[in-house]
């Protein structure tokens, strides 16, 4: 029996593949090179992916074989010339050695089958994109969380949830034992994203919260990352009235389909549950006021 080589050694022939599927006349930029004839003039060869790299051929033929290194501008340029998608621009950025790119979907829609997965959930759950914004929320969020929906001149728009639970406001008042349950675990979290997937949104959102001395403090101190404290027990006063705290397990996920989306719900500890919503309250998904 034969054995199977690594899994590295099949790329080469992977990004060979990807180039032979590919028509020449989909590329914009290819237009500008000089026509071929016969079978090769939609074939995308080595010698225009070398020109439409802007490197000699005989160095494209070096990338492709593995021989030669990828740089994260090359691996970039590539993917968007072959045309990957985002499964196999991820295969391509590891075959180089290359953290992988944050997969992003245009706009912050939220697929109808996950907001129907999220209203369906008998606690208060929501989504929110790589910068912490929250793009849809379940009416138990809503009601409980009423600083989410964002309905006020202060807050015209839905909430940023680390400027939320971070700063000065209601968000905040309503995270019990602040000091060492929730503001640890949070600026872990924006951490690790900050310096992970460093952008300007992030640095914006890190220099906003920073703006508090003791987040300040804190961030400065602490050197702690972490994707997201999963599965810790916190208290968390549902709704804001409540008199005494829930405390609820934070868990956190991201759909296959959409890993530039977190959805983050916040389930009732063992023999709680977190109050029934009044009469007539309904609403959830994306932008969704309770009514």
């Amino acid at each position: 029996m034969s054995e199977v080589p690594p899994s590295s050694a099949h790329i080469p022939g992977l990004v060979r593949r990807w180039r032979a599927r590919r028509n020449v006349e989909d590329i914009p930029e290819a237009r500008a090179l000089a026509p071929q004839r016969g079978r090769a003039s939609r074939t995308l060869t080595q010698a225009r992916m070398a020109a439409l790299l802007d490197v000699s051929e005989r160095h494209y033929q070096r990338l492709e074989s593995g021989t030669r290194p990828l740089t994260a501008e090359l691996a970039e340029r590539m993917a968007y010339l072959l045309d990957l998608n985002a499964d196999e621009r991820t295969v391509l950025h590891e075959w180089a050695g290359l953290p992988v790119p944050l997969r992003r979907t245009p706009g912050t829609s939220v697929p109808e089958d996950l907001l129907d997965y999220m209203d369906r959930l008998p606690f208060l759950a929501y989504f929110e994109d790589p910068e912490y914004n929250a793009v849809a929320y379940n009416a138990h969020a809503a009601h409980n969380l009423p600083w989410m929906v964002g309905d006020s001149a202060e807050q015209p728009g839905p909430a940023n949830i680390m400027t939320a639970l971070l700063l000065e406001g209601p968000g905040r008042a309503q995270c019990v034992q602040w000091e060492t349950h929730w503001a640890p675990m949070l600026l872990a979290g924006l951490r690790y994203q900050f310096m992970t997937y460093p952008s300007h949104a992030l640095r914006a959102l890190v220099e906003k919260v920073c703006e508090d001395p003791q987040v300040r403090a804190m961030w400065d101190e602490d050197s702690t990352l972490s994707y997201h404290a999963y599965g810790m027990l916190r208290p968390l006063l549902l709704p804001p009235d409540a008199k005494e705290p829930l405390w609820v397990t934070v868990m956190a996920w991201s759909p296959v389909n959409r890993p530039d989306l977190r959805m983050i719900s916040a389930v009732p500890a063992k023999g709680t549950a977190q109050p029934a919503l009044p009469p007539g309250v309904t609403g959830g998904g994306v932008a969704r006021r309770s009514s």
